[in-house]
């Protein structure tokens, strides 16, 4: 049979990363079992008319869509399209969000099911079965709409990724999807090729998916998976052979979780690979021998999750419970092994306030971080913190014009939706005036009297005032020219 997989991009920021594991892992193991697989990302709503013509070419059996909360609604507009132009082409949801948010994806009359667990044996099974629709509607890991009625199935235990095949690349390759696009990393212009191995977390952030599908999952011991040393490094190798990758991109949430494993996997990476690689890591899993062990064996960068530069706000409202000094440690510890290290960051946290979120960039200038991403915070739902602005009742409405951690979705008195975009704006501009260092008397006091300047919330009276008897533009033109010029006067 034909499946094939659609991703639609619609409402959604495009972060430069467009290899889907997930997709690739189905079509690994429906490959094996005799089946055909393609894929066909929705960037624009003219790619649409694109996917209409190419499901008229390959004439596939089934459509599968794997999509998230922020692209369901783009999901529901093309799914709507193909449904008018193929009545009877069986179309299949999937991911995250349809464990999480079930019934409401189920209503979407243009979906025929959905899968509420992991994908692989169960996109398998339902293949075996579609042509017998008493076994169809029994698949295990699917909701079916069946005339009026929705047939609830089971979930099943987690998957053992080491029984999996190898993950299908190809159809990313053939399509140049499975390449890092922009300076989403440290290295833009090589290829890049994308790699997990392992499945899962064990800790629990509030923001987070991974402590409920763990409880869904029978706890976190069961829930989070690591792929044999071995066979991690025998897939690199052949990807490598395949498709000439010039670095290798770890997508795994916690890659030195398990010293162990890392140990092992670090050994053999060097010995058989050989390439420069990126891998994210969380503050207090690592040691200063395990980041000169990431160096040794290849690491050249490495990313985190900084969230919140206030420490009431990791611990209390994002449940990571981290301190400031535990961070300026690891960030040490990582760049004195020669690494260059990336921070991820949220503007807009529930609690947070403009003086709060100072506080992040303060902190990020302080380490020195290499390379900031910076996001508006998205409740996304499956998540702790989701329940929690719900009961806070500053969660507003989605509309469609929305798209995920470029606007806000909460309504707060202590930082309204117009300072919370303004500092998305200007994140990057204090940061680096924040972060200026110079024996120069006068550049030391132009950069701080620029960063109190830009640090002023658009809310704020005296931002309204200085901002009437000053021309803004002038002082933005003045503040990238002077920023400019530090790259060279900088110490």
């Amino acid at each position: 049979m034909k499946v094939l997989f659609v991703e639609s991009r619609l409402g959604s920021a495009n972060w430069g990363l467009n290899f889907n594991v997930g997709i690739a892992s189905m079509t690994g193991i429906l490959n094996k079992y005799g089946h055909e697989a393609d894929i066909f990302v929705v960037f624009t709503t003219q790619d649409i008319l694109k996917l209409i013509q190419l499901i008229k070419n390959y004439e596939p059996d089934i459509i599968g869509f794997s999509f998230t909360e922020s692209t369901f609604p783009g999901v529901k507009k093309i799914s709507k399209k193909i449904k008018s132009k193929f009545p009877n082409l069986y179309i299949i949801g999937g991911g995250v969000y349809c464990i999480f948010a079930p019934q409401e994806i189920i209503s979407c009359k243009s979906l025929d099911a959905i899968c509420i667990g992991e994908g692989e044996y169960a996109l398998l099974d339902l293949l075996k079965n579609f042509h017998n629709k008493n076994l169809l509607l029994k698949t295990k890991d699917f909701w079916f709409r069946h005339y009026k009625k929705i047939i609830k199935n089971p979930k099943s235990p987690p998957i053992n990724i080491n029984l999996l095949p190898e993950p299908n690349r190809k159809i990313f390759n053939t399509k140049k999807l499975d390449i890092y696009q922009g300076s989403l990393f440290f290295l833009p212009n090589k290829k890049g090729g994308c790699f997990s191995m392992s499945r899962g977390c064990i800790f629990s952030c509030s923001y987070c998916a991974s402590p409920t599908l763990a409880s869904l999952s029978g706890g976190f011991s069961k829930y989070f998976r690591l792929l044999d040393p071995k066979q991690g490094i025998q897939q690199i190798q052949k990807a490598i052979k395949s498709y000439h990758y010039e670095y290798i991109i770890f997508l795994d949430d916690t890659f030195t979780l398990n010293k162990d494993w890392f140990n092992t996997f670090s050994k053999l990476y060097k010995k058989h690979i050989k390439l420069p690689y990126h891998c994210q890591l969380r503050i207090g899993t690592f040691t200063k021998e395990t980041a000169l062990q990431l160096k040794k064996s290849g690491c050249d960068s490495v990313s985190f999750g900084l969230e919140s530069g206030d420490p009431e706000l990791r611990t209390t409202i994002l449940n990571k419970d981290i301190s400031d000094e535990q961070i300026k440690n690891g960030v040490l510890l990582l760049k004195n092994a020669g690494l260059k290290v990336a921070s991820y960051n949220m503007i807009g946290i529930p609690g947070e306030t403009p003086e709060k979120l100072l506080k992040t960039i303060k902190l990020n200038a302080e380490i020195n971080i290499d390379k900031l991403y910076y996001f508006i915070f998205h409740p996304y739902k499956g998540t702790k913190i989701y329940d929690m602005c719900l009961k806070k009742n500053i969660l507003t409405k989605q509309t469609s014009s929305f798209i995920d951690r470029e606007d806000t979705l909460l309504k707060m008195k202590e930082f309204n939706e117009t300072d919370i975009r303004y500092f998305k704006d200007k994140f990057l501009i204090l940061y680096n005036l924040r972060k200026i260092k110079s024996k120069n008397y006068i550049y030391i006091h132009i950069s701080k009297l620029l960063f109190i300047y830009h640090a002023l919330p658009p809310s704020s009276t005296y931002s309204k005032i200085i901002k009437f008897i000053l021309n803004n533009h002038i002082v933005d033109s003045f503040t990238n020219h002077f920023l400019s010029l530090n790259k060279y006067n900088a110490t």
